[in-house]
Parts: C-alpha cells; structure tokens; sequence
C-alpha cells in the first residue's frame, strides 16, 4: 500500500501546469447588437479585482442598457440555441448592477472598475461561471462564460457516462501561484435504462460518488460495463476512506441524477478545496482513475462508472492550396464552455505584391458551406467542385444578406449564418489591408462556431468566394477556392488519423455513406456524411422523404433483394449499453439514429437532385471490433416511408483501412523508396522522399542532386515484358505525365503555384520548396515529408499501380527535350506497417479473334470492396477487317463466357448473355449509361465498364498500338472475389456504338 501511496502522488507539474503571478478571466460576448470583451484582472497587491470592459454597439443598436449577473454555470457553446436559458445557466449568484451599476453602451465601451466584492475563485467565485445581459428595455438575453486567458493555468478532464447513467462531468483546475487553486466539478447526469424501477413520482435521485483508482497499470482501453474491477478509492495521502482525495461525496455531498432529462435537468456545481491534485494517470500508461456512482437505495453498489480523462482541446485546420492562393486558417475550441478561435493565414503562391493586391481586390467573402467536399469531384476537370458543397451552413435559418457585410462592423455574430464567418468576424481585429475588402488576416474569435456536437463545422467545406466574372442583380459573387475543415493535433503538425467506415448499398436503392470519428476516440463525434442515395430498381419515380433510418446487428443476408421479406435478417438495433428504447428525443439507442438526427430523403436516378446531407452525432461510437475482422456485425438498416416498420434496404458497414503505396527504387546506381499514405478519399496523400545512392558517398549524393530533374506519375504502369529489354528504356513505355485535369504544363515553374495549376502526376512541380529540407545543390531534388491534395490513391484517377518517374538532364538538351526519364518504379500496396506488399488478385482476358489483345484486371486479394486497375497492355484488329485504327468502341462485361459464336461475323458473342447486372439497376426507365455518373457508380450496371470510363481505340495491323490502344483505369465496382466476382463472365467488345 505505501508503494502505490507513492506511486500516485504526483504533483502538479506531473500534469505539465504553469504557475503563474496573477490571473486574468475573460468573458467574449457577441449578440443582441452587443460585441467585445470584459476582462477580469487580480490585483495582488491591493486583493481586488479590475474590471475592463472592450465592448461595440452595431449601428442597428448604437444606444443600449443592460443588466448584468453571474450565473452558476458556464455557457455551453455547442448549444446555438437557447442557451442562455436558467436550465443551462443556472440561478443568478451576483447581481453586478449592485456593485456597479448598469451596463449603459456607449457610455461603458471601455469603461474600468475596481472592487473587492467580488472572487477569482472560492465557492462564489467567477472563474467557471457566465456572465448574463438583460437589456432593459426589451428584455431580450445573451450570455458568455467567463474564461481563463492564461490555458496553461488550466487543465480540464471530464467522465463520460453511457448506461443506466448518461451525460458527463467535468473537472476543471486552476493554478496560479496567488493561491488561486480549485477544482470545479459540473455534472449534468440521467438516467437512461432501468427507470421504470425507480417510480413516476421521483424527478432525481441522490448518490454517493467517488474517484476510484485501478490497482494494476493499464496500457489499453478497457470495457466500463462492469465496473466491479474497481477496489481502490483514490488515496495518495493515504489518509483512509473518509479523508481520501476521492471520497468526494464525504465533503461536497451526494450528487442529482434526473429521472426525465426531457423535464427535469439536474445540473450541480461544486468547489472543491482539496482535490487540487490529480496523478498523471490521465494522459499517461499509468494506473487509470475513474468516476463511479453508486446505487442510491444500495450504498454500497455500484451503479455505474466512467473512466476521468484529459480534455484535450479541439485543433482543426483547413488547408487551401488552389488557383494560385495558398495557407491555412487554423481553429481551436479549448472546451465546449469557450468560443472558438480562428487564425487566417492566407496569401499568393508567389507572395509578391501585384498577385497579393490582385487576391486582396477579388475576395468577396469567407463562408462554411454544409457539405464536405466530395472527393471525386475535387478532380473533375469542367466543375468547380466546390460547388458540391451546398450552401451556406444556417442550421438557425438567420436571413442572409439582411445585415450587410462592412469593414465597419453591422452586426453581431448571432444575426449571421453560422458559416458567414465574413459577417461575424470582418471588421473585428486591427488588421490593415491591401484593399478596404472582405479579406480576414490573423486572429479572431467566434461565439457561434462549435467544432463540437451536432453543429460542429469539422469535416465540413470552407469556400472562399470572389466577385462575379459577370454580375447580375441575383449573383455577385461566386464560389472561388474551398478547404476541408480537418482535425489536427495539438501542436498543428499532424493530421489526426480518423477511423473511416463505409456503407454500399446496391439494391433496391443505390447509395454511399461514409461514417468517420477520430481513431481510438470513440467518445468524440462522429460525422456522417451521404454522398448520395437514389432510387435504383425503378419502383419510384418521384423524390421520397421521411425515411427511418438505424444501424442493427449481424450482416444482411441475401434477403435484401426480396420484395416481400427484405433484411428480415436483421438483428435488433445495435444497443451495446442496453438502454431503454422508449426514452428522450436526444437519448435512446446507440444505433437509433433518426431519433437523434431526424429521418432522411432519397432522389431519383436524376443526379441534380440527387440528395446528399451531413449529420454529426454525439453518441455514435465506431469501435473496430464491430467492423473488422471475423467478428464485424453491424450494418445500416433504411426503411420504407409510408409503411415505417417496414426494410427498404440494408447494407454491411466496411471498415475503409487507409492505404499505403510504395514505390522501390532500385537501378541505375540510386536506391530508396518514396511512401505514399492516405487515410480517407477527403484527406490530402502522405509522401515521404528517402531516395538515395547505392553508394551512399559524398560524390556519388552530389551528382544524384545535380542529376535529377523532376519526380512524375506517368499515365500507365510499367510494362512487365519490357523491365528486362535491354536496348529500351522502361520508363519510356508507361505514356506521358498524368494529367487528366488537362492542366497546362510547363506554364507555371516548379514550386510557384498552387498543387492544382500542375499536372495531377507532377510531383515535382508541386511539392518542390515545400519542406524545410536542405539539399547539396538548389535543384529539384525531393526528400521528406510532404503533403498533397491533389494526387489519390483511390477512385477513378487513383495512381496506384501507375509509374513513378525520375527524369534527369537531358544528355544532348534540346528547346524541345531538356530533360529525359531516367529511372522508374512501381507504385504498389503495401500493408498499414509498410512491411510487406498487399496480395494481389490479377485476373487476365486474352483476345484471339477477331482482335488481339491483353488486358489485366488487379484487385487487392479479398478485398472486392476495393479498387480494381484495368490495364490494357495492347489491343490490335487481327481479321484483316481493318489495317487502320478505330475508334469509339464500347465494352462491357456480360454474364456468361462466350461460345464458339465469336467466329461468327453476324451473330458473334450472343452467347455471352446480357451485360452483367447482379444488383438489378433497373434499365427500363432511363438510359443505363446516361444515369451512370463518376460519383453514383451504383447506378451502373456492373458490367458496363464504356458506361463509367470511356469507349476504346483499336489499332489496326499497320499502326503502333503503344500508342493507340494502351490504356489504364481504375474501377471502383468491379469485384475480383466475393459472392459477385467477375472471373467466370465473359468479356466483350460493341463494335462503335451498335448493341
């Protein structure tokens, strides 16, 4: 016992605080016309308080009274509504116009007071509370928590409970070295299971509580569901039961818990005095401590419990690397109780004055829309794929365009949309620009920017706008430039890895659904994002909306296709805490999704409709026990509308593992590899350059560095039969740079521009100066770590399995060739350590007549969720039926291989069945390649591959079929394996357009 005595008493410092000689509180207010700060400063010498208060008016209430209180609890920012109510709020504890007054504006803007009557901390203390303003004249509210400036005075960690208790508590810590040291405890607890036992009559029960610690060291995250493992009650002092540091219940009492959340809340506050110390058991492998609660009729039982972790604070930041404009816009929420905090650092590629000015002139706003952007439209050539984004986020329906944007500020942040970060923040710092605009620079804050609960903007689409090539009186601006809002660690160096999980469904309805929340973070948000979802069996021609939507157990079976008894197979809603199914509107199943969220529509095959919406839940946890591995069970569940208990369709939630691509370097003297990663189609790809000499001496390194002359992807892969020619150079056979952007190349010099004014596969035009490393010569070496937003490693311009060329100074330059290629590799799979390559299913179709020809399907083994690559190595005419190419040719994949009928000039290949449709896309209603688009690949049929990609040339017998016919694509429906696999079906080509 004195061992752990002295291994749990860490101090402080063991939790990484800095003390400091005073403390400074802040509270930032942005609504009713009413927008500043009023700060609270600790004056030791005289132990008083200075009060400052910063505060504006809005030219549409420039005169303004108001009354001012503390209340017992901080604002919750999450909440965008009614969150100055008393059942968030609290009772009033300080009536400040006692001690000084009303609040009259624009007398006050920068008024300053002193007093002695009020606390930093103590029970009535302000640190922890909210400030709360009722204007006089029409009684209308806002509120703001009063803050901590210094967060290294600062640490937050908070419980989180699931069943038979629900909601979270929060303990907060404040050092100065003033003395100024307390605990806050804010619980905000229900019930949600087993309710019935406790009478209709009984609004709360009281509990004891207290801190228990784990007796052995824990080094992985451990099921809370029995909490009967706990022994120890938190002790470092060794002081007994009732003086422990963890009986709090002995000294602050017992805590509420609601019987009805709906009804009755029972929020409390406490101060404690002695829990100033806490073990680095929270963000350390250490012993873990945690929070239990016990039976109120059975003291002695425990009811439930919940591990005490470290609160870190929310980093996300968007990355814009477009249309010559580059940097970042970085955003912080420290806890759910503070406004958020934004930093804009934007400016030109080029960084020189005239293109500074030319931005500075041409934005026209900054906006978060609500959608995130889709992935496969970030690389199509004719949209602006910010325009899949949708629109403003207005979860609160404010009127746009009713308060005008101004460098002179109209309005406060509560009168805007959500997203309009122009209206809430322009204006609102000392910045000074170019051009008197809508640019934002440095640094602002926001009261109406959560980055956490149902209104979160991460994962969402920031779209900077410009003004309108050609104005009209209904659009002056338009969407320019936009940026994924990604969160990232805490220091902004690293993406934070994000667990990503897929839904396919295939029929009667087509769809994806992509589901992502932090890796091994399953207490944290979820986002869920439909990429679309449409009507594909051809059983409604109209919209439908009001559709229950869940996620159940065990996977599907066939029976999704049945019409009368479809997903019968289902288990019961996925409930892993066993709570009550009839409960609160915010509560309920894990897996009850609509009733937390609400029900959702599904299109027509029309893709201008076609729905596409974004939630984010608070309850949804994505474990991967669920969905990898023998044991994956979970799967989404939609129902019909008019006949809601009824299963319209049901899909496998897929487990989407990032991918890792290696290319080997290995010939010619150099050596090394280049690793490629990306975790989710949204996030930029990982490079990292370690390429080298054989040799690996000074003069070898220094003529690699001289030598090199650029890094490219090229178009096609390595062709095998040609790695071991002697006469030819491999690389020449793997086509041209790949751009199917159709970028200008050459028009913009190495490292000048924005990632998207280069070629998809120019990795040296893109990424040259982009690190901080140091090279023998100034050229256009590449080593490190980079980042890149346009080049994937899946979907349709997916490089994988492509060619990776380092090219050299030519030997004899030319105007026309100053450079050539000069060593290749391969990009391929490899695992998630990057040990071993990924198998690799290939399967082969040979043409013998009246073509000849190769092509070469490869697929990652077991994986038919996955990409497949189709490589046509050659395709040549062999009949003598042309001596010429020709062009346009359809191809498809039918059911059945083909007989001896492909001899037969009039009849060839009708043995081959029709085109291969296992998921019943329905083809009578609309024209199958019409409907079949980039992103709703689940309107094609599976085996119309012309459909999805493009129709084929042919060489004739005279022509180079390097040239004509060697193509690449990448399918992401085509499956290798699986219950639908393609090996047993017969490959055909449609002479032009003719069936």
């Amino acid at each position: 016992m004195e061992l752990l005595r002295k291994q749990l008493l860490y101090f402080y410092f063991s939790l990484g605080f800095i003390h400091v000689t005073s403390i400074e509180l802040r509270s930032y207010i942005s609504g009713q016309g009413l927008h500043g700060t009023i700060s609270f400063i600790h004056l030791e010498e005289k132990d008083s308080i200075k009060i400052l208060t910063n505060l504006s008016t809005t030219l549409q209430y420039p005169d303004q009274v108001w009354s001012w209180f503390v209340t017992e609890y901080p604002v919750d920012y999450v909440e965008i509504e009614n969150r100055c109510n008393e059942n968030h709020l609290g009772k009033k504890i300080i009536t400040m116009d006692n001690i000084f007054g009303y609040l009259i504006l624009p007398d006050n803007k920068t008024a300053e007071y002193e007093t002695k009557d009020l606390q930093i901390s103590g029970k009535n203390g302000l640190y922890g509370r909210s400030l709360l303003f009722r204007n006089v004249q029409t009684n209308q509210e806002i509120c703001s928590s009063i803050t901590v400036v210094d967060k290294t005075s600062e640490k937050i960690a908070i419980a989180r409970f699931n069943s038979p208790v629900s909601g979270k508590v929060y303990f907060r810590w404040l050092s100065t070295k003033n003395n100024h040291r307390q605990v806050l405890i804010t619980t905000d607890l229900y019930r949600v299971a087993d309710v019935e036992k406790l009478g209709k009559a009984a609004t709360f029960t009281e509990h004891h509580w207290k801190i228990y610690v784990t007796d052995i060291l824990e080094h992985k995250e451990r099921s809370e569901q029995n909490c009967n493992i706990l022994q120890l009650v938190f002790d470092p002092q060794n002081a007994g039961n009732d003086g422990a540091v963890g009986a709090i219940d002995v000294r602050l009492g017992k805590v509420k818990i609601s019987t009805d959340n709906a009804k009755t809340r029972s929020k409390m506050f406490f101060v404690d005095e002695q829990l100033i110390l806490l073990p680095s058991d929270l963000i350390g492998p250490q012993r873990r401590l945690y929070l239990v609660l016990f039976e109120n009729k059975y003291p002695d039982s425990f009811l439930a419990c919940a591990k005490i972790q470290y609160n870190q604070p929310i980093n996300a930041k968007v990355i814009i690397q477009s249309g010559g404009i580059r940097g970042d816009i970085k955003l912080t929420q420290h806890t759910p109780f503070e406004p958020t905090f934004l930093n804009f650092n934007i400016t030109t590629a080029r960084g020189d004055f005239e293109t500074k000015l030319v931005y500075s002139s041409s934005v026209a706003g900054y906006k978060i829309h609500e959608l995130p952007i889709t992935p496969s439209k970030l690389l199509e050539e004719k949209e602006n794929h910010c325009l899949t984004t949708k629109f403003v986020f207005n979860p609160l329906k404010a009127d746009i365009g009713a308060i005008p944007n101004g460098m002179e500020p109209k309005g406060t942040q509560d009168q805007y949309a959500l997203g309009d970060l122009s209206g809430k923040l322009l204006g609102r710092n000392n910045m000074t620009f170019l051009v008197n605009g809508q640019e934002l620079s440095g640094k602002y804050w926001d009261t109406y920017l959560p980055l956490q609960g149902r209104y979160s903007v991460i994962h969402r689409a920031l779209v900077i706008y410009k003004k309108a090539m050609f104005p009209s009186a209904e659009l002056d601006i338009e969407p320019w430039i936009c940026g994924s809002i990604v969160l990232y660690n805490q220091n902004f160096k690293y993406q934070k890895p994000i667990f990503t999980a897929q839904v396919q469904f295939r029929y009667p309805i087509v769809g994806q659904i992509l589901f992502r929340q932090p890796l091994d973070e399953p207490w944290t948000d979820t986002s869920i994002f439909f990429d679309y979802i449409v009507h594909a069996d051809g059983s409604s021609l109209n919209n439908s909306a009001s559709h229950r939507w869940a996620i159940h157990y065990s996977p599907p079976g066939k029976d999704f296709y049945s019409w009368q008894n479809r997903c019968l197979s289902a288990g019961d809603v996925y409930n892993p805490y066993k709570v009550i199914m009839v409960v609160l509107g915010n509560d309920g199943a894990v897996g009850a999704i609509d009733v937390r969220l609400g029900k959702v529509k599904i299109s027509t095959d029309n893709a201008k409709t076609r729905s596409k919406m974004f939630f984010v839940d608070e309850q949804l946890i994505l474990l991967p026990s669920d969905l990898i591995g023998p044991q994956r069970r979970l799967y989404l569940v939609l129902f019909e509308n008019k006949y809601p208990d009824s299963f319209l369709a049901c899909a496998k939630i897929q487990y989407n593992q990032p991918i890792n691509a290696k290319v080997i370097i290995q010939s010619g003297g150099i050596r090394g590899d280049i690793k490629l990663t990306q975790h989710t189609p949204f996030e930029p790809t990982f490079l990292n350059f370690n390429i080298t000499t054989a040799r690996g001496d000074f003069e070898t390194k220094l003529v690699y560095s001289s030598s090199v002359a650029g890094y490219k992807i090229h178009e096609l892969p390595i062709t095998p039969s040609k790695l071991l020619e002697e006469k030819e150079n491999h690389c020449l056979t793997t086509k041209f740079v790949f751009n199917p952007l159709k970028a200008d190349i050459g028009a913009i010099p190495n490292g000048l521009g924005t990632q998207d004014q280069y070629a998809l596969g120019d990795l040296s035009g893109k990424l040259l100066g982009r690190n901080n490393m140091t090279f023998l010569v100034n050229g256009q070496e590449l080593s490190g770590k980079y980042w890149d937003t346009y080049l994937p490693l899946q979907g349709r311009y997916s490089v994988i399995h492509r060619a990776l060329v380092i090219y050299k100074k030519a030997m004899f330059p030319s105007a026309e060739l100053d450079i050539e290629p000069w060593i290749c590799g391969s990009i391929v799979l490899y695992n998630q350590n990057f040990k071993y390559q990924k198998p690799i299913f290939t399967a082969q179709v040979q043409f013998r007549y009246p073509i000849v020809g190769q092509i070469l399907f490869r697929q990652p083994l077991d994986e038919p969720w996955t990409d497949t690559s189709i490589f046509f190595d050659y395709i040549v005419h062999a009949d003598g039926s042309s001596l010429n190419n020709s062009a346009s040719h359809r191809w498809a994949i039918h059911y059945s291989p083909p007989g001896k009928d492909f001899y037969s000039w009039q009849n060839r290949c009708l043995s081959a069945g029709d085109v291969y449709n296992p998921y019943k896309v329905d083809v009578e209603s609309s024209n199958p390649s019409e409907s079949c688009y980039l992103e709703t690949v689940g309107l094609c049929r599976l085996g119309d591959l012309s459909a999805r990609h493009e129709t084929l040339d042919i060489s004739g017998r005279k022509a180079d079929s390097n040239k004509i016919s060697r193509k690449f694509f990448v399918d992401p429906l085509l499956p290798l394996s699986g219950p639908h696999k393609l090996i047993t079906k017969g490959s055909r080509k449609r002479r032009k357009q003719t069936v």
